[in-house]
């Protein structure tokens, strides 16, 4: 399992910790390094954050790349993205179809991608937000 990074950037003069030690939780163009996790891409836009709560699952779901396929493990979800580990990296911002379920394919696009020990972490962002209800379906439904 990646590690995840829950703390919030601040200015280092307001902290007692090192600017090293203030590692952001989403990609990032650094070279930092904390256990198997490689921070590779930093999402545009700030340091907006989730809009709506995950629910963590483990299941595999298929992203599409235009005629490539990749079946990827759905980590978590929810109305606005999903967290996704697939086995190769993804460039942010690339257009992708995710078809959670054979009846609930959604458009969206990949925020952020981060190293992880069994392959490449990716942020997804849905096109249009799913209602909770359908996020409990996916969650529920059994490969």
């Amino acid at each position: 399992m990646a590690e995840s990074f829950s703390t919030p950037r601040k200015d280092p003069a307001s902290t007692n910790r090192s600017p090293e030690e203030l590692v952001p939780d989403h990609c990032d163009h650094s070279e930092h390094q904390r256990g198997p996790t490689r921070l590779l891409f930093k999402p545009k836009g700030g340091e907006k954050r989730r809009q709506a709560e995950r629910i963590t699952t483990r299941r595999s779901v298929l992203l599409r790349i235009g005629d490539d396929t990749h079946h990827v493990s759905l980590l978590d979800l929810s109305p606005t993205g999903s967290r996704v580990l697939n086995n190769a990296q993804l460039p942010i911002e690339t257009r992708v179809v995710i078809d959670l379920l054979p009846e609930i394919t959604l458009d969206a696009t990949i925020r952020w991608c981060k190293t992880d020990v069994d392959g490449f972490q990716l942020g997804v962002h849905f096109d249009e937000p799913l209602a909770f209800e359908t996020v409990w379906k996916v969650r529920a439904h059994r490969d």
